[in-house]
């Protein structure tokens, strides 16, 4: 009996010193992700990202336009803004405008003449 008991006393030490094992391992792991969280925690404050290629409206360099600077801009912009406009007079542009001339004549004809043939079918 007495060696069952020590038997069995040795089993329950022999189990808490594996439990007290396991605990410090775990204990070790987390300290292990503490450590390196606070790292990274670290070298996200040493870099902003967006913050730190940007400088922000303290730092910007600019000096705000004043309604006279504006007006001669949007005056600037106006002036420059839209076509040149046809290049009236050139032999091109002359042939070109000739070319829609004649089109538009023949299509006048043409649609003359279908109205006279459906009248002359109509009477028949």
């Amino acid at each position: 009996m007495k060696c069952d008991i020590d038997n069995i006393q040795f089993q329950i030490n022999s189990l808490e010193n594996e439990n007290t094992k396991n605990r410090e391992l775990k204990i070790q792991k987390e300290k292990k992700i503490i450590n390196k969280s606070s790292q990274l925690d670290l070298n996200k404050n040493k870099n902003n990202g967006y913050l730190d290629k940007h400088k922000t409206k303290d730092e910007a360099n600019y000096v705000p336009y004043s309604m006279k600077d504006y007006q001669n801009i949007k005056d600037k912009k106006q002036k420059l803004s839209g076509s040149l406009g046809p290049n009236i007079g050139s032999d091109e542009w002359v042939d070109k405008k000739a070319k829609q001339i004649k089109m538009a004549e023949f299509g006048n004809q043409i649609k003359n003449i279908n109205k006279n043939n459906v009248n002359v079918d109509a009477e028949k």
